[in-house]
C-alpha cells in the first residue's frame, strides 16, 4: 500500500503539559472487568471491591505478654497458680486470690482483668501438695493492663482493604486474617510492545551495520510492563513501511491486548505512520506533549470491536 501521508501532521496537534496528558490518559482508561481469585493467586493484583471483617480481631481478650492473669484489685503478694492458660485453648474461670500462668496471645480467663508480666514476679517453692506459687512484686497498675481487648485490631464490619488497593504480601496477610480466601480483583492487563524503524535491530545482533542501533526501548518497556504485573506480548520491530506497521497494529488488535506501547513513528517524517493509522482506526487524544525528549508523544484509543 502506498503511503497516504499523515492525516494530521504532528505540528498541528495542540501542545499540552505532562499533567494534562496524564489526566487525559486516566480519564480515557477504564477498569478491566473483575474476576474471582484465591488468596494465593491474588498476589500483585488490584482489589476490585472492599473487604470487610466478618468478626472482631482478636475475637477474645488476649494476653500481650507471658506472665500471670490476675484480678487487678488483689494487688501484690503471694498467690497459688490455679492453672495455666495457653494460646488456642478455652480457659476456666479465675477466682480472686489466685493467678493463672498465661502465654502471649492466649485468651484471658474469665474473672481475670489484667496480666502481670513474668518479669514482675518471683517463683516460690511449691506447696507440699504440689501446687505452684508465685510472688507478685509489682502489681498491675490498672484494669486491662497488658490485655488486647476484643476488636482492638479490627472491628467486625470494618473495611480492612478497599477497592483499588494493591495486594502485596502485607495485604495478603490481612485477607488471611479475616478469612477472605477468595477476592474480586481486576483482570491482569495484557500489553503489547512494538518498536518501529529500519535502523532498529535486535539486541542479539553482534555486529551493527551502518546506521543500525540495538533495540533498547522495547526491552525496557517489556521489563517495565512485566514489573507492573502485566501479561506482555512482544510484537518485535516494525519496518518503515505503512503496510508492515499496519500489519503489526492489526496483530495487536487480533491478540485482544488492552494496551499497545509503540516507540518511534509518531513525529513528522515521511515514514512516521503510527499517528495516521491510529486516526483511521480510533481517536487520537493528544499528539504533542511539552517535554524533551518525547514531544511527539501520542495517546489514542481504538474501538477494538468496530476495528476487528
Amino acid at each position: 500500500m502506498a503511503s497516504q501521508g499523515p492525516a494530521t501532521p504532528s505540528a498541528l496537534y495542540k501542545m499540552i503539559t505532562i499533567p494534562e496528558a496524564q489526566q487525559i490518559v486516566l480519564k480515557e482508561t477504564t477498569c478491566l472487568p473483575s474476576v474471582s481469585m484465591t488468596l494465593h493467586e491474588a498476589q500483585g493484583c488490584i482489589l476490585a471491591e472492599d473487604v470487610q471483617a466478618p468478626e472482631d480481631v482478636p475475637p477474645f481478650p488476649a494476653s500481650i505478654k507471658d506472665g500471670y492473669a490476675v484480678v487487678a484489685s488483689d494487688g501484690p503478694g503471694e498467690y497459688v497458680v490455679a492453672f495455666s492458660a495457653h494460646a488456642g485453648h478455652e480457659q476456666p474461670q479465675l477466682e480472686s486470690g489466685s493467678v493463672a500462668y498465661i502465654t502471649t496471645g492466649a485468651p484471658v480467663p474469665r474473672g481475670a482483668d489484667a496480666v502481670v508480666q513474668i518479669e514482675n514476679t518471683e517463683q516460690l517453692p511449691d506447696r507440699q501438695d504440689g501446687e505452684k506459687r508465685i510472688k507478685i512484686v509489682k502489681a498491675a497498675a490498672r484494669v486491662g493492663e497488658d490485655i488486647r481487648p476484643i476488636g482492638s485490631d479490627i472491628k467486625r464490619g470494618q473495611a480492612v482493604l478497599q477497592a483499588g488497593d494493591v495486594l502485596a504480601p502485607p495485604e495478603i496477610g490481612i485477607l488471611a486474617t479475616v478469612g477472605a480466601t477468595k477476592v474480586q480483583v481486576h483482570s491482569t492487563p495484557s500489553v503489547a510492545v512494538l518498536s518501529t524503524g529500519d535502523e532498529v535491530v535486535e539486541p542479539t545482533t553482534v555486529k551493527l551495520a551502518a546506521g543500525q542501533i540495538r533495540d533498547a526501548n522495547r526491552a525496557m518497556l517489556v521489563a517495565a510492563s512485566q514489573q507492573a504485573g502485566a501479561k506482555v506480548v512482544d510484537l518485535g520491530i516494525a519496518r518503515d513501511t505503512e503496510g508492515h506497521v499496519k500489519a503489526c497494529l492489526q496483530k495487536a488488535i487480533n491478540a485482544q491486548v488492552d494496551v499497545l506501547l509503540t516507540t518511534g513513528g509518531v513525529s513528522m517524517g515521511e515514514t512516521d505512520f503510527i499517528k495516521p493509522l491510529l486516526e483511521r482506526h480510533g481517536k487520537v487524544h493528544f499528539g504533542k506533549v511539552k517535554m524533551k525528549p518525547g514531544k511527539p508523544l501520542t495517546f489514542a484509543t481504538i474501538d477494538v470491536e468496530a476495528t476487528g
